[in-house]
């Protein structure tokens, strides 16, 4: 998702949230960088995580900041298909005609491969949640529109 509301700039894929707090505590110091995790409450949070502290919540999107620094954490509520199937169901979109299952579950499996950014299905069901106007879809894409701006 991130690479189609990003399309002119470079995304790094991490597989899991203990890998993002990786990749966000060995970020060099000053530098802007923007983790994008589930809010999967399943799984414990890595220690580096708890040091973010909320900045805003909007449409099932949280923005996290660790205080001091350039460091930033967008939480999606509460999985991807999670996120996924309530924008679809804000603007009456059936994500069946897209080809995937309406079930969190089955829809999870199958965002999970590696591939899923360049799956055209994907990508179609992304661009009608935007043409739409989801509510989630649109805060996440502002939200990191305004990080690429300022």
């Amino acid at each position: 998702m991130m690479s189609f509301l990003l399309n002119s700039l470079s995304v790094e894929h991490a597989f899991g949230i203990p890998e993002v707090a990786k990749l966000l505590s060995n970020a060099p110091s000053g530098e802007v960088i923007i983790g994008v995790v589930d809010n999967d409450k399943e799984k414990r949070v890595p220690i580096y995580l708890t040091q973010f502290t909320i900045q805003s919540s909007t449409n099932r999107v949280l923005v996290k900041q660790k205080p001091g620094s350039n460091q930033y954490l967008i939480v999606i509520d509460k999985a991807l298909e999670s996120f996924l199937l309530w924008n679809a169901e804000q603007v009456n979109l059936d994500v069946t005609s897209f080809g995937f299952p309406d079930s969190p579950k089955l829809l999870g499996r199958r965002l999970k491969y590696a591939l899923i950014d360049h799956d055209r299905a994907y990508i179609d069901l992304l661009a009608a949640l935007r043409n739409r106007q989801a509510p989630g879809l649109i805060t996440l894409e502002r939200i990191l529109n305004d990080f690429i701006t300022t």
